[in-house]
């Protein structure tokens, strides 16, 4: 994942631009998905940290397999 503080909405017009992207086809929901986005350094910094950790669990699931 990605992740862009988006203090006072400063990232909101690329923000649009990649939903537009989704909603033309142009990038799978997954892909969108990577981008995370919260007002604050904390916020975002939990997010990042929620994403690594899922998608540690999820690799390390699929070893198991």
């Amino acid at each position: 994942p990605a992740g862009l503080l988006n203090v006072e909405g400063y990232f909101d017009p690329l923000l649009g631009l990649f939903d537009h992207m989704l909603q033309e086809q142009f990038v799978r929901p997954a892909d969108r998905s990577m981008i995370l986005t919260a007002p604050d350094g904390e916020g975002l910094l939990g997010l990042l940290q929620d994403a690594a950790t899922r998608d540690f669990r999820r690799d390390f699931e699929k070893r198991l397999i």
